[in-house]
């Protein structure tokens, strides 16, 4: 049975650098970024256009579709074959006209099964409902448990894989920090800057690094803190920390940032009970985590001296940072949840 696994064009799915290095290095399965970024980007939108393509004949789709994608290996697939389709997108929105490329599959492979492994939690999705996802995929799976509930998808702990030699790349960059954070600002910005003077006020060298703040935000950090540009962005310099804000970091970057860091930081969604990146990040890497993700004590890689949960920001203890990681066996391999999709789909 041939497994195939769509992903998109996220900065997390850089080819050796994220999510599905596993899968990529992976003989035995099919990769492709469902929309490559550069000069294939009009093609593909063209091609997987709803409005380009829903009055076109199936056998010209089917054209248009393996000339862009170039999957030869589909094009020798026999249409009664077994196959597994996984999509995950890390933003299914912004991937929404691929209804007619999924609904193409599902006529022609007549045999195939059809997963999706959502990063989003539901309430970010705009252009797609839960009960579209639920009624095109055979197996839909979220690392959030208060979705699966809500919406009877099924709960699955979390995919990531390990990239080699973080470390050696944040040497090569100069990256070193006491504690870092990395991520969209989402109303974050608030607690975000409390940890960081707290912890920074505490003698710790902070690299936080924060994008989508509000101008407004920015402009009232200048008038109050020593700020100075960087890159596309500014950062603020306060007792030999860094809050870098509105500056675009490419994951090899964000990387090394985890690499050179004794510690990480994770602040998830109000709303949000499942594991993040950042968590996945962490253990992946051998990182110790500071949250406020309470549901991390209930978790099957819980391990009480790789953890600091706090409530408020005055509970956290800074002697936690330099104490020693205990190691941790668990991962996130996403061959792990393919495994697991296969359990589910063909008992």
């Amino acid at each position: 049975m041939k497994t195939v696994v769509f992903g998109a064009n996220n900065r997390m799915y850089d080819k050796g650098t994220g999510v599905f290095y596993d899968v990529i290095q992976s003989p035995d399965i099919e990769y492709y970024c469902f929309f490559p970024q550069g000069k294939e980007t009009k093609q593909h939108a063209i091609a997987f256009s709803n409005k380009v393509t829903k009055y076109v004949p199936r056998f010209i789709k089917k054209r248009w579709y393996y000339k862009v994608l170039k999957h030869e290996y589909l094009r020798k697939c026999k249409r009664d074959e077994e196959i597994m389709f996984v999509f995950s997108m890390y933003k299914m929105e912004d991937e929404h006209y691929f209804d007619n490329f999924l609904s193409f599959l599902k006529s022609y492979y007549v045999n195939a099964k059809f997963v999706y492994y959502s990063f989003d939690i539901a309430c970010t999705w705009h252009h797609v409902t839960p009960e579209y996802v639920k009624k095109n995929f055979d197996l839909v799976l979220t690392f959030d448990q208060a979705d699966a509930k809500e919406y009877g998808f099924e709960f699955y702990e979390g995919i990531y894989s390990k990239v080699p030699n973080i470390e050696e790349k944040a040497k090569e960059q100069g990256e070193s920090s006491d504690i870092m954070f990395i991520g969209a600002d989402k109303g974050k910005f608030p607690l975000l800057f409390d940890i960081f003077k707290y912890l920074s006020d505490a003698g710790k060298k902070c690299d936080f690094r924060l994008v989508s703040v509000e101008n407004e935000t920015i402009e009232s950090l200048k008038k109050e803190y020593e700020c100075i540009p960087y890159n596309q962005g500014i950062r603020l310099l306060y007792k030999g920390s860094t809050f870098t804000l509105n500056d675009y970091c490419p994951y090899y970057k964000t990387l090394a940032v985890i690499g050179g860091a004794k510690c990480m930081l994770d602040v998830p969604l109000g709303s949000q009970c499942g594991s993040t990146i950042r968590l996945q990040e962490a253990i992946t890497y051998g990182k110790k985590l500071i949250t406020n993700l309470q549901e991390v004590k209930d978790k099957p890689y819980y391990v009480a001296e790789n953890f600091m949960i706090f409530d408020k920001v005055e509970d956290i203890d800074v002697d936690f940072i330099d104490k020693p990681y205990v190691d941790n066996p668990y991962n996130f391999s996403p061959l792990k949840m393919i495994t697991y999709a296969k359990s589910k789909l063909y008992k």
